[in-house]
């Protein structure tokens, strides 16, 4: 037996000034390399200049390389045609470009020399130069520079991990008017990473950054409208943030969408567009969406029924690490269903879920050592597996105690009664008979919340 799953501060440092402005918007090359490659947080641009993100890398190469041929002893125009070399992933280039500029103090490219060693692009990838790069292109004034600096206290890369410089630095950059750090800082306020916890703010700050097109702040609203403590649920305000997110083509936000039109009761059918948006989502690497599709394809829930599919996603799910998929797909090798019948995988995978804490996979596990699949019989095992299954609020375990779907060893009943006994949910014998006493101790377990998990020995 076994069952699928499916989803129903301070700041660190004093920005210092500049060590000297760069020249004024120039004429001719200068002219022509600024309005297709000037980046528009580089701080040492002239204010004339408003910056660009770069449509046509090759006519931003061509203008910036007559610029910097006319005017060699100007760093900016080497930045930007470091920025056009970038665009054009012609890294080494760029980061030739990058460090001479650099060097003639140019911070918007040293910013960028941090982000090529944080990707590894046409160097070799190493974090701790990334943070000294953004370390001193922040230092320096460049707000891209303090969120990418941010990132990497947020994430513990090249650093060690530290909410509150984080979200220091993404409020230097948001306070620059950047997006991307005004989008962190509202998810810092969310999360409580770095500052006090505040959802509300969190809304103003992720509202500001969504009218300035960030869809990870779309798709958090949507979050926030749909699920948060201390916010009222409002799913139709949620379903708009999504699809706004979901239009622009963020894959988190169109699984988002699916499972919260799957949410609404209204009486009108959504199958067709809820299975669309999850294809979409599936399709862009979203391991929960991979889930409900193949369950749809398992089941022949508004799709054709088809089990090659079915295998296809929950594999694609389990592979990116989602324990809904590694417990689906342990089911798939379990049953022998459109893939060859494997009990040792099929254990592999309920594990792998299962130190997710995955409940359902609890159950499917216990299952095989109730049964002797691929192992040896052995209700103590199974009673341990089981029993977590039932602390975690699966169904699905107490339904097997009420009607019993194979035939568990008697030590089962009986180790299970002791583990219900030292949890403190049963006072009776220990008799291996599972009457009304020990279900009433089972129900207590499934509705309890302290996580006894069976591990303690016999």
């Amino acid at each position: 037996m076994a069952w699928n799953a499916r989803k129903a501060a301070s700041p660190l440092l004093i920005i210092t000034a500049l060590a000297a402005l760069s020249p004024a918007f120039a004429a001719g090359t200068g002219e022509s390399c600024d309005s297709l490659a000037a980046g528009r947080f580089d701080p040492q641009k002239p204010a004339a200049v408003p910056g660009t993100e770069i449509a046509d890398a090759a006519a931003a190469i061509t203008a910036c390389e007559a610029a910097v041929k006319d005017m060699p002893a100007e760093p900016r125009y080497r930045f930007e045609l470091g920025r056009a070399y970038l665009a054009g992933k012609r890294f080494k280039e760029a980061r030739e470009a990058f460090t001479k500029a650099s060097d003639a103090g140019y911070a918007a490219a040293t910013g960028n020399l941090g982000k090529l060693y944080e990707n590894g692009e046409g160097v070799q990838a190493d974090l701790k130069k990334a943070f000294d790069f953004y370390s001193r292109a922040a230092a320096a004034g460049v707000p891209i520079a303090a969120h990418n600096l941010g990132t990497l206290y947020r994430d513990g890369r090249g650093t060690t991990k530290d909410f509150a410089r984080a979200a220091a630095y993404f409020k230097i950059a948001a306070d620059a008017k950047y997006p991307p750090a005004i989008t962190a800082l509202g998810l810092a306020y969310r999360d409580g990473n770095g500052v006090e916890a505040d959802v509300h703010t969190a809304m103003a700050i992720l509202k500001t950054a969504a009218d300035l097109g960030e869809v990870e702040a779309m798709d958090a609203l949507g979050g926030l409208f749909d699920n948060t403590e201390g916010i009222e649920p409002d799913a139709k305000q949620a379903i708009a943030w999504y699809r706004k997110a979901a239009d622009a083509g963020d894959a988190a936000a169109m699984s988002h969408l699916g499972f919260a039109l799957a949410g609404l009761d209204d009486g009108t059918d959504r199958k067709q567009e809820i299975l669309e948006w999850h294809r979409k989502a599936a399709e862009g690497g979203q391991a929960a969406s991979m889930v409900e599709l193949g369950y749809a394809y398992e089941q022949g829930d508004g799709l054709v029924k088809n089990i090659d599919q079915a295998v296809k996603w929950y594999k694609k799910a389990a592979d990116l690490g989602d324990p809904d998929g590694e417990n689906n797909i342990g089911v798939m090798y379990y049953q022998g269903t459109g893939i060859e019948q494997d009990f040792a995988k099929a254990r592999q995978y309920y594990e792998k879920a299962m130190a997710q804490g995955q409940t359902l996979a609890f159950l499917n596990a216990a299952y095989l050592y109730g049964e002797g699949d691929g192992v040896a019989v052995n209700g103590v095992k199974a009673a341990e597996l089981f029993m977590s299954a039932l602390t975690g609020g699966e169904q699905g375990a107490l339904d097997e105690l009420n009607e019993p779907s194979i035939e568990w060893p008697k030590d089962f009943y009986t180790s299970l009664q002791k583990r219900l006994k030292r949890a403190g949910f049963y006072s009776g014998a220990i008799t291996g008979r599972f009457g009304p006493e020990s279900m009433e101790a089972a129900r207590a377990a499934f509705n309890s919340d302290n996580g006894e998990d069976g591990a303690s020995a016999e």
